[in-house]
């Protein structure tokens, strides 16, 4: 009778566990995210411009399984249904009232501005050869020989040795690690079915063609008299001028430059990153010119940049940089009368992108220099931590 009894039990479990429908689902959900970026520099003994940049990303991703858990769900069907009702006739009638056109009365004088440019600095440029040769029948070029003279003081901490290794590549690595957590779900499932209706509306409408235009609101009569205005506006540029060449040229041609624009006292680098100029277009003025391909003057090396710049009077700060193919860029205070700034200061960063020497070489002509600090020049309001 026990025995009976218990096979009996049984049964009815087995059919109660089948009415349920067991469903087994999986969700997946996200966790975490950890990104880790390094590099590493290859250096010759060569100078490379521009340092070849490569990327290596390497993307792993974790899973955690959790053990199975009862939970029910509700799977919802939607089922859509469209009603059309009848067609209507609405017809709509209106008329307005036309009124006579208004007039409206002007006289007077249109408005002058005038813009005056006026010259506050001109800048002298030496000659790019010599007008004849001590020698027209040597065949070979001059030879150059660059003295500097004077004293020069670095400021604390800057590097005045030449790199005895220049780096030709560099490769960032990049590791993302993404964590999901996978839960597994045993339960029932139960199937809901709802209806979600749609209406259209078919309807006509008619409007009487016996019609009118009223007047708008705003039309009135009005008169404008226009006064003599003249503005002036002063909007100062830079001159330029050449110094007449040489009627001969020696076989040895002595360049004599200041200590300070001597390409080891070049201020090229600070905390281990090459340097910029930090622009304020409002601040100071530059020779530029737009589309970018005219930077500045063109065919210079730093160190003629930089004497350019003491050569010149009002000169405040000067800047070279390589990706100008070569282009001086001379920078002076717009505001007041002393285009060197007085106690303004030109800023200029060390670009967390660029390698040391790689990027500006910048020196102070009349002028003072500030460091900013470190700055990501890709994106200048990111926290720069080395």
């Amino acid at each position: 009778m026990a025995l009976r009894l218990l096979s009996v039990l049984a049964a009815l479990s087995v059919a109660s566990c089948y009415a349920q429908n067991q469903t087994t689902w999986v969700v997946t959900s996200f966790i975490t995210e950890k990104y880790v970026s390094s590099s590493t520099v290859e250096y010759g003994s060569t100078l490379v411009t521009p340092v070849q940049r490569f990327t290596s990303l390497d993307i792993v991703t974790s899973y955690t399984h959790e053990p199975p858990t009862s939970k029910d769900r509700t799977v919802t069907q939607w089922i859509t249904e469209q009603v059309t009702f009848p067609v209507s006739t609405y017809t709509s009638a209106f008329t307005t009232t036309l009124s006579t056109p208004l007039v409206v009365t002007s006289n007077g004088t249109s408005t002058i501005v005038s813009w005056v440019s006026p010259v506050r600095a001109t800048i002298t440029l030496s000659p790019t050869a010599c007008a004849e040769s001590v020698s027209p029948a040597s065949t070979s070029p001059a030879k150059i020989v660059t003295e500097y003279t004077g004293t020069y003081s670095p400021f604390p901490g800057q590097v005045t040795t030449t790199p005895t290794a220049w780096p030709t590549a560099a490769t960032t690595h990049v590791s993302l690690t993404a964590s999901y957590r996978v839960l597994t779900y045993v339960g029932s499932t139960v199937t809901v079915k709802s209806t979600a209706t749609g209406y259209n509306w078919l309807s006509t409408t008619t409007i009487s063609e016996n019609k009118t235009v009223t007047v708008a609101p705003f039309r009135y009569t009005n008169t404008v008299y226009l006064n003599t205005m003249t503005t002036t506006s002063s909007d100062w540029q830079l001159a330029y001028t050449t110094k007449p060449a040489p009627t001969a040229c020696p076989d040895t041609r002595t360049v004599t430059r200041a200590a300070q624009c001597a390409p080891t006292n070049l201020i090229a680098e600070r905390d281990s990153h090459g340097a910029a100029v930090q622009l304020l277009p409002r601040d100071w003025a530059f020779p530029i010119g737009f589309p970018s391909t005219l930077i500045g003057i063109p065919g210079m090396d730093a160190s003629a940049c930089c004497q350019l710049c003491l050569d010149n009077a009002g000169c405040a700060a000067s800047e070279w940089t390589i990706e100008w193919s070569g282009a001086c860029r001379l920078y002076y205070y717009l505001h007041g009368n002393d285009t060197c700034g007085g106690e303004a200061t030109l800023e200029y960063y060390g670009d967390t992108y660029a390698f040391p020497r790689q990027a500006s070489f910048v020196q102070a002509g009349c002028g003072q220099l500030k460091y900013y600090g470190l700055k990501n020049p890709l994106c200048p309001t990111c926290e720069v931590t080395e």
